[in-house]
């Protein structure tokens, strides 16, 4: 059954035409992927979905009574409290009927017998709807969401109106979560997550019951997510089939996309050849003994359905070349140590970086990785130890911030500040960069993200460093500049330290990892998926298990042998122990002390699993105690 449906949807804003005749569904249940390059309309899709724009011309369907969860990039809210407050007030019933809950008991007090029994009524009714939608252990779903998105200890305290704009992205996200909508719309939804939250939020999308519709270049979270993708790379030149769907996850998508326009093109070159021989044998006989054929054939040739030619997408094209080679080695840091007061971002790091090293450092958001970065360029003190480079080294630095662009100049002031150019080769370089025409005279203060970012890019091919720095280096590319900025560093001779999120562009490029956490810094030789295959918490086992001193065990088999009498007295206590076991977890995840250390998904996992199991030993019982005669 189809939850959302676009049929024949057009969509543009002055002169510009971002959608012309979508048409694809999400099912109920369904994860789906948006992709596309930037301006394609993936946003606008899901602006469309959630009621915020109305299609031009065609139908988008929602099926009656569909709740749905809006993520935008840049979200707002007015809501004032703490993280955990907010994040909690995200379902407004259940703080409705705790409140009513506590003005009832207070009521019941101070009640005469008259009142008493109505008082009382009323209040098992609102304690059971407070039960049916999980009020007794929400405080600790909401906390157990806010640490998986990284909100822990203290920071559940903090007041919403000092948070950061990427902390606010993350506090609508977990309110969102807990709302859990039929439908649920996230438009980059892994912008301002760190590697371990975007694996959080995978797992916790995998089991989502909901339908998910979400846009987002991050081809590692679509490959672990998603079931389907739309590819919107056609939607604004209409024409047959401008939102072609593709079934399963983004590796998926890729291989039958490319299979798709391998057989366009044959079809296309096959029918090329069809045509141009039948235009040559009407031009041959149409005016010979032969017209009546030579007619026949030209009725044959406008009958035709002409396939067109499959275009290549428009992408940028680099290659960085070192101006000269370095020494062997390019960046030693010697006993390198970093701290802001008691705070220490890195201790005692040794790292040797050499000619053609590719070290990718990863860690969560405010470990020390930009840090680090600075350090090495010389735009940071360590606290103590030493950064050497190399005989010959040049260094070339990509900032997150893109704080070296000025925003007053034009794109081409910029490249031609950047190196000894002249214009006609700093405008080739530009189209190189998706800067066509009059593109190069925008101001650097009027450009997008993405505009932005490939400017960057452009500057620093310009000046041809043989050592690159480069944080976060795929922020605000969609995945054809992505794969572009992949080949172009794939290709690159000098020596290369990346800071990202970005696993694919990771696990694509560096051969070591240093990884900068609180515990300290661990270098990992090898690339991203054999570091994660090596520091991956073990998974929990998965059989049925009972509480002992204190930890789940396996359950011993029942004797065969066993009456129906001694199974109810076995059922009972199980139940009891699972019961106490669920109540000591509930415990624990409504503590924030629990948030402070380690194992918090362990213990949700089994939270789960109990709560999973107890409804099924319930009717079990239940059925027993009807044969079982009360003793």
């Amino acid at each position: 059954m189809a939850l959302v449906s676009f049929q024949e949807v057009a969509k543009g804003y002055g002169m510009q035409t971002v959608l012309d005749g979508a048409t694809f569904a999400v099912g109920v249940g369904e994860r789906v992927g948006i992709v596309g390059p930037n301006g394609c309309g993936k946003t606008t899709v899901l602006r469309l979905m959630v009621g915020l724009e109305l299609p031009d011309r065609g139908r988008v369907a929602v099926l009656p009574g569909t709740t749905i969860g809006y993520l935008p990039q840049e979200v707002s809210f007015g809501e004032e409290g703490s993280v955990l407050e907010v994040a909690m007030a995200s379902v407004p019933r259940l703080v409705e009927l705790q409140g009513e809950l506590r003005r009832l008991e207070a009521a019941m007090g101070d009640a005469t017998d008259a009142d008493l029994e109505s008082l009382t009524a009323t209040y098992a009714e609102r304690l059971e709807e407070f039960d049916g939608l999980g009020g007794y252990d929400f405080e600790a779903r909401a906390k157990a969401v806010l640490a998986g998105l990284g909100f822990r200890g203290d920071e559940l305290a903090k007041p919403t109106g000092v948070l950061s704009g990427g902390q606010r992205t993350r506090l609508c996200l977990a309110r969102l979560l807990l709302q859990e909508p039929d439908l649920l719309c996230l438009d980059e939804p892994t912008n301002h997550l760190d590697i371990e939250a975007c694996e959080w939020l995978e797992e916790y999308l995998s089991g989502w019951k909901g339908s998910v519709v979400v846009v987002s270049h991050d081809r590692y979270f679509l490959d672990r997510v998603v079931q389907k993708v739309v590819d919107l790379e056609r939607a604004a030149a209409g024409g047959e089939n401008p939102t072609p769907t593709y079934r399963g996850n983004y590796t998926a998508y890729v291989a039958q996309k490319e299979l798709a326009l391998q057989q366009q093109a044959e079809a296309y070159e096959r029918q090329q050849e069809e045509i141009a021989r039948l235009e040559a044998y009407i031009r041959r006989y149409k005016a010979g003994n032969r017209a009546t054929m030579a007619k026949s054939r030209e009725k044959a040739l406008a009958r035709i359905q002409r396939i067109s030619r499959p275009q290549a997408s428009r992408s940028i094209h680099f290659q960085v070349l070192p101006a000269g080679a370095s020494g062997r080695i390019a960046i030693e840091l010697r006993q390198a140590t970093k701290a802001y007061g008691e705070r220490v971002l890195f201790r005692d790091l040794s790292l040797v970086v050499e000619r053609g090293d590719r070290v990718g450092l990863v860690g969560p958001n405010g470990a020390g990785k930009t840090t680090l970065l600075r350090v090495i360029f010389g735009e940071e003190e360590l606290t103590s130890g030493s950064v050497v480079l190399g005989h010959n080294v040049s260094l070339g630095y990509l900032r997150q911030s893109q704080e070296d662009l000025g925003e007053e100049n034009t794109v081409l002031d910029e490249i031609l500040l950047a190196g000894d150019l002249d214009a006609g080769e700093a405008r080739s370089l530009l189209a190189r960069f998706l800067f066509r025409g009059e593109d190069v005279y925008k101001p650097v203060g009027s450009l997008s993200g993405g505009e932005r970012s490939r400017l960057v890019l452009a500057k620093l091919m310009v000046a041809s460093p043989n050592a690159l720095l480069l944080d976060e280096p795929t922020n605000h590319l969609d995945i054809p500049s992505r794969q572009a900025l992949e080949d172009a560093l794939r290709a690159y001779t000098g020596a290369l330290v990346v800071a990202s999120h970005d696993r694919y562009l990771l696990n694509a490029l560096v051969s070591r990892i240093v990884q900068i956490a609180p515990a300290g810094v661990t270098v990992f030789e090898g690339g991203y998926e054999q570091f994660r295959a090596a520091t991956a918490p073990k998974p929990a086992p998965q059989p049925s298990r009972r509480r002992t001193q204190g930890r789940l065990q396996r359950r011993p088999a029942p004797p065969k042998s066993e009456s129906p009498a001694a199974k109810l007295k076995r059922l009972e206590d199980e139940i009891a122990q699972k019961e106490a076991r669920l109540a000591e977890l509930t415990q624990l995840l409504g503590s924030g002390d629990t948030y402070a250390g380690g194992g918090v998904q362990e213990l949700l996992r089994e939270y789960e699993e109990l709560n999973a199991r107890l409804p099924s030993l319930y009717s079990e019982w239940e059925a027993l105690a009807e044969l079982v005669p009360a003793s």
